[in-house]
């Protein structure tokens, strides 16, 4: 009895120690993540979308001037970098006293490009009341547009009231929502160029004849007192309600991440170290084509069943793919780790759009756009004639335009007619008068 009990017992502990280990191997073990002081924040990378960090990324927090992302993005959506800026009372004087501004005029003139030295530099609020103004036509419309925008990107924990960031109870986002702003801004060479600017003269206008100088307020470039290797760009915040908020886009290698940290009390730039290091320690970012040999084996295009449909044994087609396209994963997982999940298949007559999804975990880490076509027959010459529209509109065009054509011709011909008609009139009545000037010179004198 004892024996059996002992047999059973290893039966049980041998079970246990298979099932746990082969819970432990399948199990997707991310980076252990670090501690930062800020209430919130969050580690992006650029490229993909994918979060790498997070801490209360969702919770709303108000975000003083980091606001000038949405700002800025409109303006690069919306207008030239040449085009002229006239400042409006409204917006030289509707911001708090004391806050960020440089000293714009009621009337003076800028470009759009100046102004945007102003707002990602100096974060100057006036500027960014004007630049509203000069899209929108006055603020209140330019809010609306903020959180229209907001919400197209995907934002939902975000509400603006102001163009500047300064302190309102409804105006607040979160350090999602901010990650996505700082990424669609990104999308824009300019946007890195001028906020990446360390410095920047403002030239006399027609109201002041001095020049201005511009410095950025980031402190993460080479030569500051919180300098970070790798430092592109970025933009500061801060309100006594928002505490410290700062947006950071550092890239090195391929690997091109974006921190924001909000509710930090002065410890923003030690906790966007942190964050940063943490990401470029732990993660790469590879080409998705160098990665998944399905690709090129057409694993896809006889496993994924929408696929075959649309091919349906032809062999006249073509299979592309974006070679440029990445995806991030941490350092101690290969693709193997990968599953994929095929999303978005749309179908025209000879081409098919996708997109091949690739998940480490539940998350998202890539993305892969594909497109299938297939040649398309020879148009017949009736084809060539409609082009894209039905042979019965063609035929009524081209009645139509015969039509034109007789109606011009039958009118021309009338007028010719008539011209005709008149001209012979002309000849009779000049060869009447010729006659009566001969009869009238050769008549006889009466006796």
């Amino acid at each position: 009895m004892k024996f059996r009990r002992w047999i059973l017992s290893l039966v049980l502990i041998f079970t246990f120690i298979i099932t746990n280990s082969h819970t432990v191997f399948a199990k997707v073990a991310w980076p252990s993540a670090p501690g930062i002081s800020s209430d919130g924040g969050i580690i992006m990378d650029a490229d993909t979308g994918t979060v790498l960090y997070s801490k209360n990324i969702n919770t709303e927090m108000y975000p003083a001037s980091i606001t000038k992302l949405m700002t800025v993005l409109l303006v690069l959506e919306n207008c030239s970098l040449d085009q002229t800026l006239t400042f409006s009372k409204e917006a030289v004087f509707n911001i708090e006293f004391g806050s960020n501004h440089i000293g714009m005029n009621v009337g003076e003139q800028i470009t759009v490009e100046q102004a945007l030295y102003g707002i990602l530099l100096e974060s100057a609020n006036e500027v960014s009341n004007g630049v509203g103004e000069l899209i929108a036509g006055d603020q209140e419309s330019f809010v609306a547009l903020m959180n229209k925008r907001a919400q197209e990107l995907g934002c939902k924990h975000t509400h603006f009231m102001n163009a500047n960031g300064l302190h309102d109870k409804q105006h607040y986002s979160s350090p999602y929502d901010m990650a996505l702003i700082a990424r669609e801004c990104l999308k824009y060479p300019d946007f890195k160029r001028i906020a990446g600017a360390k410095s920047y003269q403002l030239q006399p206008t027609n109201k002041v004849n001095e020049v201005r100088y511009l410095n950025n307020q980031h402190k993460m470039f080479p030569g500051r007192k919180n300098a970070y290797e790798g430092f592109e760009c970025g933009k500061t915040g801060f309100t006594n309600q928002a505490l410290n908020t700062l947006v950071t886009i550092a890239k090195r290698d391929n690997l091109e991440l974006i921190c924001v940290t909000m509710h930090g009390n002065l410890t923003q730039y030690t906790d966007t170290a942190t964050l940063l290091d943490y990401g470029f320690k732990n993660y790469k970012n590879l080409p998705i084509s160098s990665q998944d040999p399905n690709l090129t084996n057409d694993y896809y295009l006889e496993n994924e069943s929408s696929f075959k449909d649309f091919i349906n044994g032809e062999t006249d087609y073509s299979f592309e793919y974006d070679k440029n396209a990445l995806m991030v994963l941490p350092n101690n997982a290969s693709f193997s780790d990968i599953t994929t999940k095929i999303t978005d298949v749309k179908k025209e007559a000879y081409s098919l759009t996708a997109n091949i999804e690739y998940y480490y975990d539940q998350d998202l880490m890539g993305t892969q756009p594909l497109t299938i076509k297939k040649k398309a027959p020879e148009p017949s010459p009736v084809d060539k004639l409609s082009g894209e529209q039905p042979l019965i509109i063609t035929v009524i065009k081209v009645i139509l335009i015969i039509i034109g054509i007789l109606l011009i011709g039958f009118i021309a011909l009338y007028f010719y007619a008539r011209y005709k008609v008149k001209q012979r009139r002309r000849k009779r009545r000049r060869h009447y008068e010729d006659d009566y000037d001969y009869l009238e010179r050769n008549r006889r004198p009466r006796r």
